[in-house]
Parts: structure tokens; sequence; C-alpha cells
């Protein structure tokens, strides 16, 4: 029996990097997400970038790296209430 050309890779290593290949690929997309989030941009805009769907798909991902706006509406709101006088 002839012995596998020297650059022969059993089916579960190509299998393996395979795996590899496709989680640093997921791993450089949520990098990229991330990045875009940091930047302020908005929902739509990141889901558009990414290929999803609808942006429900990209806040069920990536919702908990959204700043919270509701501490700047709350700064805001005590803007125009001192600016009022109220």
């Amino acid at each position: 029996m002839a012995k596998p050309a020297p650059d022969y890779q059993p089916l579960e290593t190509g299998h393996q990097q395979l795996k590899a290949a496709l989680s640093l690929f997921r791993a450089l997309g949520h990098a990229h997400a991330s990045a875009l989030i940091s930047t302020g941009l908005d929902v739509m805009s990141v889901g558009t970038r990414l290929g999803h769907a609808s942006p429900a798909l990209t806040l069920t991902i990536y919702a908990h790296l959204f700043h919270n706006r509701d501490d700047d509406a709350a700064a805001i709101d005590a803007m125009l209430h001192d600016r009022n006088g109220k």
C-alpha cells in the first residue's frame, strides 16, 4: 500500500482547521460590530454593515454593547428644567 503524500491530512484534522477558521471569522465579525457600536453608530447602520436581516437580530446579539441613553436623556431633562427655572 502506498504512503499518503506528505501534505495529506486526516479528515478530522481538516475539520478541526475549518472549525478554527470559522471561529476566527466569527470573532472578527464580533470585533467589527463592537468597534462600530463603540463609535456611536446606530442599530440600523450596524445591522446593515453586518448583513443582518433586521435591527432586531442586531439587538438580540449586541444590545449589551449599546450605550444606555437614559442617563443622557435625564441630563437633558435636568438642564432644561434648570434653564426654565422650574
